[in-house]
């Protein structure tokens, strides 16, 4: 990896980074806010869902891609940052000096379906997920879950500690994962398991399910404990 690449690759996988707290995109070449995210910085002080930022600090933005835009708002927590927005309705641009703060990335969805279904999106293997899961787990148990859907569709991966803790949530026993490196082979083992490793569980998967993802699936499935459920196509 290039310096980039390994920044990028660190703030996926700690699930949070200095910054703003907004979502963008490009618009016909324009730097569109998609959304900003709740309690943050942006949110604070008022930036909007289709807010155009025009200039970062004194660079107009109008050159810059989508990642070098974030580049420039990211940052060290309590530096600042001034934002000039064109918002639709409104004269002139608007001035935003915000102070950047830790944003952390929530990469797990819950929702409880009806006849007690437990659904459970994880979208990367970043550091805490599997204590995240659990937290899910617990409060829809609490609401009367009593079997589970697991997504990973889509998930390319990530940290292989938290994919042998969100594993070891569904199990009490087996082998999860044996890592080799040259003649030593390191079997990870079930623990203790979430306390509900008998219920009905499914797996869902797609071709964008890589790394972590596929251990975890790998395990249930060898385990005996989930039904995998999803396409055999390989992404390229």
């Amino acid at each position: 990896m290039d310096p980039e690449q390994a920044r990028d690759m660190d703030v996926s996988t700690s699930g949070k980074f200095g910054g703003l707290g907004i979502v963008i995109r490009m618009v016909e070449r324009k730097l569109t806010v998609v959304k900003p995210m709740k309690d943050t910085p942006a949110s604070r002080k008022g930036i909007k869902a289709g807010d155009h930022i025009v200039r970062i600090n004194q660079e107009p933005t109008e050159n810059l891609t989508s990642n070098e835009a974030v580049d420039r708002m990211r940052g060290d927590p309590k530096t600042g940052v001034t934002l000039y927005i064109e918002r639709k309705g409104t004269d002139g641009l608007l001035r935003f000096d915000l102070i950047r703060d830790v944003i952390r990335v929530s990469q797990v969805e819950h929702k409880l379906f009806d006849r007690g279904v437990g659904y459970i999106k994880v979208k990367q293997f970043s550091k805490g997920i599997a204590s995240d899961v659990a937290d899910s787990m617990r409060e829809m148990a609490g609401k009367g879950a009593t079997s589970w859907v697991l997504d990973l569709r889509g998930n390319p991966g990530g940290l292989l500690e938290e994919a042998v803790q969100l594993a070891d949530l569904f199990v009490d026993s087996g082998t999860i994962v044996t890592t080799v490196s040259g003649r030593d082979r390191e079997a990870r083992r079930a623990e203790h398991g979430f306390g509900d490793t008998t219920s009905s569980l499914a797996v869902l998967v797609s071709g964008g399910s890589a790394s972590a993802s596929e251990i975890v699936a790998g395990a249930l499935k060898n385990l005996d404990r989930a039904a995998i459920i999803g396409d055999r196509k390989s992404v390229v």
